[in-house]
């Protein structure tokens, strides 16, 4: 032993003494420098051993080309992408009959300052508010109202990168492509409906609470309690998520107690325990008992209830503030949001009734490729058995689609709840076949993604840009066609010709008359009667069927100048004063 430590110290004076050997003599007084103190020589030779602090340019660069840098550009690209989509000519499309629902319900409530909750209408006042930001920010018209489901719908897009933790970086661009060209995400983003908000804060919440429960910040819980209430604020079908939600985390704890017995092995998480969770030998060196470790992650018990004590009271006041209407409409507002459960759930088997397969050509025709993968993928992540999120997900996309299945009421904009987590799972299958070493595997999988990409990305651009009054396509249910357009112009300009200042008065007694009381909102003699009347006005508007029930004398007043398509089925007759007005 002590020649191993002779030889050590030898070593060091060797060392030293080559190190003065080296160095060169001082033999002139006036060539000498003034000795610095050794910290000082110590800092200075540090200085100099210190590489050069790029600058910052450099250092952008070098983020940007670094692999996190690069996943993020992506993901920025195709984000902007998505967004032109989704942006783009926001007036091309004319109101249906439920925007122009929304669009009326928007200018009361701008005008009035309040709006009354109508549990018999059983949508929530979230999408109106918002309205009222966007259309008093960029005008109230087509283009203002449609800016809220657009910036939603972008909104459900930045949150998909978030579950990169969860499905990986490949799985979350993949599944981030699929929703950003998914024809029915495209269609509904430009379409001033409910649904995109709920789909926004849907995702947020199950993000939020994923993230809550993994790493017990109680932010993520007091975000995930905020997003939803406001759930429940934009629509009563919030109800159903949150039960399918619930039975996918069941489904979790089903599939970890039978995965061993049917794969033979158990699930990944079960081999590893989580990082938050303390050892108990280290609690044991520590000299004392080792905290609970139910509520390690949480701050412990107290902090725990502080969370949950917060995400309750950021509930509350979501949903109070919402359904009575700050407090104008307090507490009926409140109280009828409750009262709207009931009356959904005796109305959505008496309207819109369709068969149980019906979504299931639906998905086939307009979102087979986030169908195809979303399937497969569930399949692969069951075998897998590696990601607890894309087990739950698997299972709340599924889930939300048999229950909407078996549900007599069926729209098509309902099957974005469920195509949004059928993304998410397809999107990590992808991404972990991108990641496998069998090469055939690893080429093939972006291979059939841009397939897939393309398909949905023609079908998106065709129906949002060309075939949006197509009710021939499921997406495109009960549409205004674009020749109302033509008449809401022609008014127009009859309104020009004869100097009225948007004042013109148009009588409309046909019963189908959505959406022209929002084209005409600011004409505040314009009337909508919904049978014949014997009202003078210089434009008369009336549904084909009326026209052998007009009032006698009425040809005689009144001249024919044309005939135009309100949606399948409606044709509206229009008459001009025979005396110019």
């Amino acid at each position: 032993m002590s020649n191993r430590k002779t030889a050590r110290r030898k070593g060091t004076a060797g060392s030293a003494a080559e190190q003065a050997r080296r160095t060169p003599a001082v033999t002139d007084e006036r060539d000498a420098a003034p000795a610095k103190p050794a910290h000082a020589a110590s800092a200075a030779a540090v200085e100099r051993a210190a590489p050069a602090r790029p600058n910052l340019g450099a250092r952008v660069g070098g983020a940007v080309t670094g692999p996190h840098g690069r996943w993020l550009v992506a993901a920025g690209l195709i984000v902007l992408v998505a967004a032109l989509a989704r942006f783009w000519n926001l007036g091309l499309t004319p109101f249906h009959n439920d925007e122009g629902v929304n669009g009326w319900f928007t200018t009361t409530l701008i005008r009035s300052g309040t709006w009354t909750y109508d549990p018999a209408n059983y949508h929530g006042p979230t999408l109106f508010y918002a309205a009222l930001v966007s259309t008093t920010l960029f005008g109230l018209d087509e283009v203002g109202m449609r800016l809220v489901p657009a910036l939603f719908g972008l909104g459900a897009l930045l949150i998909v990168p978030l579950t990169r933790r969860w499905i990986g970086g490949a799985g979350a661009l993949a599944a981030l492509l699929l929703l950003a060209v998914s024809p029915g995400m495209v269609f509904f983003s430009r379409d001033v409906i409910h649904e995109m908000l709920l789909v926004f804060f849907t995702l947020a919440f199950v993000v939020c609470m994923t993230r809550w429960w993994e790493d017990g910040n109680a932010g993520f819980l007091v975000l995930g309690a905020s997003a939803a209430a406001a759930m429940f604020a934009t629509k009563e079908t919030a109800v159903l998520t949150f039960a399918v939600l619930g039975l996918a985390v069941v489904c979790l704890k089903i599939y970890e107690r039978v995965a061993p017995g049917v794969l033979g092995r158990p699930p990944a998480w079960r081999r590893s325990a989580p990082s938050w969770r303390p050892s108990a030998p280290a609690s044991r060196r520590r000299g004392r008992l080792a905290p609970d470790e139910r509520f390690a992650r949480f701050g412990g018990r107290d902090g725990l209830l502080q969370a949950v004590a917060g995400a309750v009271l950021a509930f509350l006041i979501v949903w109070v503030l919402l359904f009575s209407s700050f407090f104008t409409n307090y507490p009926a507002g409140v109280l009828d949001s409750f009262r709207s459960l009931t009356i959904w759930t005796q109305t959505s088997g008496a309207t819109q009734v369709s068969g149980p397969l019906t979504y299931l050509g639906w998905m086939v025709r307009d979102e087979l490729p986030i169908f195809a993968f979303g399937l497969a993928g569930a399949l692969f992540v069951a075998w897998e058995a590696r990601s607890r999120f894309a087990i739950v997900t698997s299972a709340w996309a599924i889930g939300l689609f048999l229950a909407y299945s078996l549900i007599g009421y069926k729209t098509p904009w309902l099957m974005l709840n469920w195509v949004v987590p059928f993304a998410l799972v397809g999107g990590y299958a992808i991404g972990r076949a991108w990641e496998a070493r069998h090469a055939l595997i690893h080429a093939g999988a972006p291979v059939v993604l841009a397939v897939g990409l393309v398909l949905s990305g023609a079908q998106a651009g065709l129906l949002a840009f060309r075939d949006y009054d197509d009710d021939s396509n499921a997406y495109v249910y009960v549409p205004t066609k674009r020749d109302a357009l033509t008449l809401v112009d022609w008014i127009r300009s009859e309104d020009t010709r004869l100097g009225t200042g948007g004042q013109i008065g148009v009588v409309v007694m046909s019963p189908d008359y959505w959406p022209l009381p929002w084209y005409f909102r600011d004409d505040t003699k314009a009337g909508f009667y919904g049978a014949v009347v014997d009202v003078a006005a210089p434009i008369q508007i009336v549904r084909v069927d009326q026209v052998p029930s007009l009032p006698a004398g009425f040809d005689g007043k009144y001249e024919r100048v044309g005939q135009y398509t309100l949606r399948g089925g409606v044709d509206l007759v229009v008459y001009r004063d025979r005396g110019g007005g």
